[in-house]
């Protein structure tokens, strides 16, 4: 008895071949596939799928796994790897790492950047819960860049871990004394009872003993120079650890009151891991000499530059700001962690993308701050706004309505682009808007033995472009942002330019931008120098 699984095709679209290897099996998460065989086996393939599991019969169902992406086990059929186009685990956790590391890096106020605690209070927050397991699990993974993995820079603590020097009295026999400072001295001459007689050929021969007239001391109290490991740092490093097996245990319980049971066998296997991961590091002989952090070391000049303690006390920093560099709600932040929400990262990342590329050309910023949504909407979603020094601003997650009085306004209905860059102008600022849409379509290739097929836009994309430009008095330019293969761009005076360098700083219209972690940032980068009017930059 076995399963079979065949992919469904939906009527007139075209969709990229599927990938099949053996271990895992690699399924498109585009699309549907029929899954047909014997009821009992449909039964354990529908527990470890849940949600992407839907019975059409007794013996066939459909999976439909939408935006997640990751492997997933099934019971008959074994481990899958879900991916979108191309687009994987891999790429989902590079976009991730991405991110966390531009927000860390920018100037969130005191009220946005509160300390994680380092107790287990930490697991009574249900989204600082959610975003620190998000991030823990990605940095704890092979799949994470090297400089950006955990594991080794715990290692190299272990290897090499800071000490100090403590210098303290004891009290030892006389005859051991190999020396004598003048705490000591004092000590001596502030005990006469503890002298003893000492034989005069003894008292010769010692300075001391001739001095108290034949006697010596039964005990003297020596400074001894002794290496501890009990530094601040190290309390740091036990107490980060301490942190981490809270975010992961307090994870175990958060997934049993889950409203759906459907992806806690996924997080489960996560948690193992993760634990087993740790567990040779907590269990370190070393940590027995180490005591427990009351303070945060801030004036450590060890944590910010001693290769393995600068690591983590950057993995710290981003753990403790992950509630708020994030600009998602509970449920939001749920659909990362349980399903690998691909578009809602995708989203994510291009926002930060462009807070980077905008940082490389005018510097940091001087203000990063988490905006409410309108607080009469359905559905509200937390933004972000950062801002330079020189007036130009970038937000995500901005509100366009007809009842909004602080400036951003549309004459019809409520417009929500992901991106809005405001740049200065001798009159009135311009306007810039992107949206990130995770999808493409494929064009047919151009010889009959090309492998490889260009990727575009979808024109209903770019039909938002011109809403946003209709609707929304200010704009200038309305760009999609999805990861394909074709940059284009449609002038207002009907112009097309199809390369950025060809844009000037008065440009108005509509285009897409390609847009891929590694290889396709550049792209951007040129479209904002020439909007910004920094285009050598």
């Amino acid at each position: 008895m076995s399963l079979q699984l065949h992919r469904l095709r939906a009527s007139g679209q075209e969709a990229p071949q599927h990938v099949w290897t053996h271990e895992p099996l690699t399924l498109q998460g585009e699309g549907e596939w029929l899954l047909k065989g014997p009821a009992v086996l449909l039964q354990q393939a529908a527990q470890g799928l849940g949600g992407f599991y839907k019975a059409t019969g007794s013996d066939s169902a459909i999976l439909a796994f939408g935006n997640a992406v990751g492997r997933f086990e099934a019971p008959g059929l074994g481990p899958l790897s879900v991916v979108s186009g191309k687009w994987g685990e891999e790429h989902f956790d590079r976009m991730l790492a991405d991110l966390m590391r531009v927000a860390a890096s920018l100037p969130f106020s005191i009220g946005d950047r509160a300390l994680m605690p380092f107790d287990h209070s930490v697991v009574q927050q249900g989204e600082v819960l959610y975003h620190a397991f998000v991030y823990l699990r990605h940095v704890l993974s092979d799949s994470a860049p090297r400089d950006a993995q955990l594991l080794p820079a715990l290692r190299l603590v272990l290897a090499e871990p800071h000490r100090i020097l403590e210098s303290e009295h004891r009290s030892i026999p006389s005859e051991q004394a190999r020396g004598l400072d003048a705490r000591g001295l004092v000590r001596i001459m502030e005990q006469p009872h503890h002298w003893s007689a000492v034989p005069w050929a003894l008292a010769e021969r010692s300075a001391l003993a001739s001095a108290l007239k034949q006697h010596l001391p039964r005990q003297i109290e020596e400074r001894a120079t002794l290496a501890t490991h009990d530094t601040a740092e190290n309390r740091f490093v036990k107490a980060f650890l301490d942190l981490a097996a809270s975010v992961i245990q307090g994870i175990r319980k958060a997934v049993a009151g889950l409203p759906s049971r459907t992806f806690v066998p996924r997080i489960l296997k996560d948690c193992d891991w993760m634990e087993q991961a740790l567990q040779p590091i907590r269990t370190h002989t070393l940590w027995k000499q180490v005591g427990r952090l009351h303070q945060l070391p801030v004036l450590s000049t060890v944590l910010p530059k001693r290769l393995g303690y600068k690591a983590i006390f950057g993995h710290f920093s981003k753990l403790r700001m992950a509630s708020t560099c994030l600009p998602l709600s509970a449920a939001e932040i749920t659909q990362l962690l349980e399903v690998k929400d691909i578009t809602l990262m995708y989203e994510l990342w291009t926002y930060f993308t462009l807070v980077e590329q905008i940082r490389r050309r005018l510097g940091p910023p001087i203000e990063a701050r988490s905006v409410q949504s309108e607080p009469l909407e359905s559905n509200a979603r937390r933004g972000l706004l950062v801002r330079w020094p020189n007036g130009v601003e970038a937000s995500f997650n901005t509100t366009y309505s007809r009842s909004s009085k602080n400036g951003r306004r549309s004459y019809s209905l409520m417009l929500r682009p992901d991106i809005s860059l405001w740049l200065p102008d001798d009159t009135e600022p311009r306007l810039h808007l992107f949206d990130a849409k995770f999808r493409l379509k494929w064009k047919a290739p151009k010889k009959d033995d090309d492998i490889e097929r260009a990727s575009s836009f979808q024109n209903e994309d770019l039909h938002k472009m011109h809403t946003y430009r209709d609707a929304i008095a200010q704009v200038r330019t309305a760009w999609s942002l999805y990861p394909g293969d074709e940059f284009i761009c449609y002038r207002a005076d009907g112009v097309l330019i199809e390369l950025p360098h060809e844009l000037g700083p008065d440009a108005e219209g509509i285009g897409a931008i390609p847009m891929r972690p590694g290889d396709t940032e550049e792209l951007l980068s040129m479209v904002l120098g020439r909007l910004m009017g920094t285009p050598g930059l």
